[in-house]
């Protein structure tokens, strides 16, 4: 049998190969092509519209099938179907420098948001989830793995539009898809590979158990293990037979207030899923193993609105995601095109407007990094509306107005005052509403999570688009970064409306996280 030391060691080079995997996936199938843009529409005869059409469709076909790709991973051994993809994605990447129309090239990102489904960070998270089981470290694993893309983010357009400058876009995105090929492949197959948990030790579980039970005693909940069924005065019960360690579902601030199984996790029968483990409580009570179930008094009752899914705040929520993501991408997909072909009536050369974008993403990834302790202490409908004013000023900077007439800047400062700011006001935005689906709690959180990818996605694709449509329309792209910074409107509105919801649910006696030193009777602020 694996020592303890042994797997540990397994699991976390998993977790590392796993992030670098994921960072060589992203750069050889979307942020290679993204910031080729440019000089294949020059090399291909296209219009902007025609050439953001592949990335268009990138996201739409990661819209649509996203939840059939989870239900699929959740049935089935996610290891065997990520290597299957991982391989899949670099050898198609091999077809990209030989692409010559656009119908070829809206095939194979089809084809790449497939591999990125099945072979991305859902197929990486289950199994990393996998491996540690009821050890604690889960957190920081996925910061790790999270970390790959952004760094990615940072480093491939750059590479990419040095290369391209040199040699052109084919060899430029021939070299990554090698890259992937080379690399990334082999990781894939030595490293992320199903690794079942071991058991805990006596020496384990027992500062598990003790931690567990301390947090969960700091949010008014329960731990149990084998019979023990003593129903508590609120907050959510996790048991598991068998004198195993009960461990808690945490959230980013703590435990949820459904009731999990843990032996449902791991079970044969089990699917896997988040949806499917999770179960509302009306009363906070407790799901066994066994499926029986013990209901806590109604005065411990959850909110009003728990058990519904589309909340008031939730779809303030989910406009905060939508209007973001029509500004982002509006950006991240044009703002290269931009400054290659109309920054200064002549433009940049490519591998100097790349300069900007790695700037952008490498801003992004340090605030992803700062907001998370400010979510903790902070409202962050509030939060997200403070972000969403820094936004609506950034946009600001890609102006003039000269001869009465609303033009584009053609000064490096103010665009690279933009992208500060702007990394800045969408990397927050878009990390506090990822943490705010753990205000709603753990019954539908699998569902919420997904219908916010699909509004990402679909939402990314109309602002790609249009932004294409109205460049080719008026040979500008004033109007389109118009549009995007209208969008922030929407950020600023959406946000004090989640602000607002949040407040009149807490008012009624609802559920809902608090911030740290934030009183929890009555379940108000103070």
């Amino acid at each position: 049998m694996m020592s303890v030391e042994e797997h540990g060691r397994r699991r976390w080079r998993m977790v590392a190969a796993a992030s670098l995997v994921h960072a060589l996936h992203a750069a050889a199938v979307y942020l290679a092509p993204a910031t080729l843009l440019s000089p294949m529409r020059a090399d291909l005869g296209l219009s902007v519209s025609e050439i953001a059409l592949p990335l268009v469709v990138y996201r739409l076909v990661n819209a649509v099938l996203l939840v059939p790709a989870g239900a699929v991973l959740d049935r089935s051994r996610p290891d065997v179907i990520l290597r299957a993809s991982v391989v899949a994605a670099a050898v198609l990447g091999l077809a990209l420098p030989f692409c010559s129309n656009l119908p070829q090239l809206l095939v194979l990102q089809s084809l790449f948001a497939v591999t990125k489904l099945f072979g991305g960070l859902t197929a990486m998270l289950l199994l990393i989830s996998r491996s540690f089981g009821d050890r604690p470290g889960m957190g920081t694993a996925t910061s790790v793995l999270l970390a790959g893309y952004s760094f990615a983010g940072f480093l491939a357009p750059t590479l990419v539009g040095s290369l391209c400058a040199v040699f052109g876009w084919r060899v430029a995105s021939g070299a990554m898809s090698v890259l992937f090929l080379v690399v990334g492949v082999p990781l894939t197959m030595v490293f992320l590979r199903d690794l079942p948990p071991l058991p805990l030790g006596e020496d384990e579980a027992a500062p598990s158990a003790t931690a567990a039970t301390t947090s969960a005693s700091a949010s008014n909940g329960s731990l149990t293990t084998g019979g023990d069924r003593r129903n508590r005065a609120s907050g959510g019960d996790i048991t598991r037979r068998g004198g195993g360690a009960a461990k808690a579902i945490e959230g980013i601030e703590g435990t949820s207030p459904a009731s999990v199984s843990i032996d449902r996790l791991t079970r044969p029968d089990s699917t896997g899923s988040l949806v499917s483990t999770t179960s509302a409580a009306p009363g906070n009570g407790t799901v066994t193993a066994s499926g029986e179930s013990a209901v806590d008094p109604p005065e411990a009752t959850d909110a009003p609105d728990a058990g519904r899914l589309l909340t008031p705040a939730y779809l303030a929520l989910l406009t905060v995601v939508a209007s973001l993501s029509f500004s982002m991408h509006v950006v991240l997909d044009h703002l290269l095109v931009f400054l290659r072909e109309d920054f200064g009536g002549g433009g940049l050369h490519l591998d100097v407007a790349a300069r900007y974008l790695s700037a952008l993403n490498l801003g992004a990834l340090f605030t992803k990094l700062a907001v998370g302790p400010l979510a903790d202490r902070y409202d962050k409908g509030l939060l997200m509306a403070a972000f969403g004013v820094l936004g609506c000023i950034a946009s600001v900077f890609l102006f003039d107005w000269m001869g009465g007439a609303l033009v584009l800047t053609s000064s490096t400062t103010q665009v690279a005052a933009f992208v500060g700011l702007y990394a800045v006001a969408y990397a927050g935005v878009f990390s506090l509403s990822t943490a705010a689906l753990q205000d709603f709690g753990a019954t539908g959180l699998g569902l919420r999570c997904n219908l916010n990818l699909v509004a990402l996605f679909a939402s990314g694709s109309v602002g790609s688009y249009v932004a294409g449509t109205l460049r080719t329309q008026f040979g500008t792209y004033v109007w389109a970064f118009v549009a995007a910074g209208s969008s922030w409107v929407g950020v600023v509105g959406a946000a004090l409306a989640y602000a607002a919801a949040q407040r009149v649910a807490a008012g009624r006696g609802g559920y809902q996280k608090l911030p740290a030193g934030a009183s929890q009777e009555d379940g108000r602020t103070r």
